[in-house]
């Protein structure tokens, strides 16, 4: 197996790849390191990219964006792989320079060789293969380990680990865990703050494949009174622009590890690890 991957441990080479937390200016925490794949060759970049255009292609650039008639796109982060099924030639890539109304983060392709060319077979909104990880079932059928954050209207900040395959041309995502952070939202009732601190694969139970153990903080309060002032002026200096806002915290934290195993069909928690996983909603 290619390095950059994760699956059976005899063929992998892997530093656990315990990713060192990398913040962005808006807090967020990064923890899978960026696309290790195989850099793809400029041969395959190009037949790849002549697939996926839908416009005129010159050079390496594209005239009309997905889905779309207008735009100027060059495709980037390709990871190529048998994501369809054992031996299936498949690739994600982020269509660099393209966005759509309504829509934020980038957007990627999922494009297949299919009777000796390249084809686009799908678009992916709000999609980055920069942010995933490689890895392998038995089958030698491949996967993506992806993260990615959410801002939701209502103040909360939600990450979450995903699972990626590829279906009838779709991308099939199957949440793996979830992070939620209310306490910016300034609501009455119960916010919570869950962040995730490490992620390593390893292979947990000895069957030889690559599972995945995450270390979690979770903590609860009540946002009223005090902690809803404080929440609210917190607020106010944001939209202000001034730096390191004061938003409250939950006054205790628990530290939770919770273990994925990985068999034919996909990672579920350990046994051991489900009520864990039921405190972050991640329970399956």
């Amino acid at each position: 197996m290619p390095s950059g991957t994760i699956g059976h441990v005899p063929r992998f080479l892997l530093l656990l790849l315990t990713a060192s937390l990398a913040l962005s200016q808006d807090g967020e925490r990064w923890l899978l390191p960026p696309n290790t794949a195989p850099k793809v060759t400029r041969q395959i970049a190009g037949e790849i990219m002549k697939g996926a255009c839908e416009g005129k292609l010159n050079g390496q650039w594209c005239s009309k964006c997905p889905d779309s008639d207008e735009g100027r796109w060059e495709m980037s982060h390709l990871v190529v792989g048998h994501f369809s099924a054992p031996g299936s030639e498949d690739a994600f890539g982020l269509a660099d320079g393209c966005s759509f109304s309504g829509h934020e983060g980038p957007i990627a392709l999922l494009v297949g060789k299919r009777n000796g060319a390249w084809k686009k077979l799908g678009t992916i909104l709000a999609f980055d293969p920069n942010r995933c990880v490689r890895g392998q079932l038995r089958s030698s059928r491949e996967f993506l380990v992806c993260e990615a954050y959410e801002h939701l209207q209502d103040g909360k900040r939600v990450y979450s680990l995903s699972s990626v395959m590829a279906d009838n041309g779709d991308a099939t995502f199957h949440n793996l865990f979830t992070a939620v952070d209310s306490t910016r939202a300034c609501r009455d009732g119960k916010a919570e703050q869950a962040q995730v601190k490490t992620i390593q694969f390893r292979d947990l139970n000895g069957d030889g494949q690559v599972d995945i153990s995450i270390t979690a903080t979770y903590g609860t309060f009540e946002m009223a009174g005090a902690r809803q002032e404080q929440c609210m002026t917190a607020e106010d200096e944001r939209i202000q622009g001034k730096r390191n806002p004061r938003f409250p915290v939950p006054p205790t934290v628990k530290t939770y590890q919770i273990d994925l195993l990985l068999d034919a069909n996909g990672f579920k928690p350990s046994p051991a690890s489900r009520a864990a996983a039921a405190v972050f909603g991640s329970n399956r």
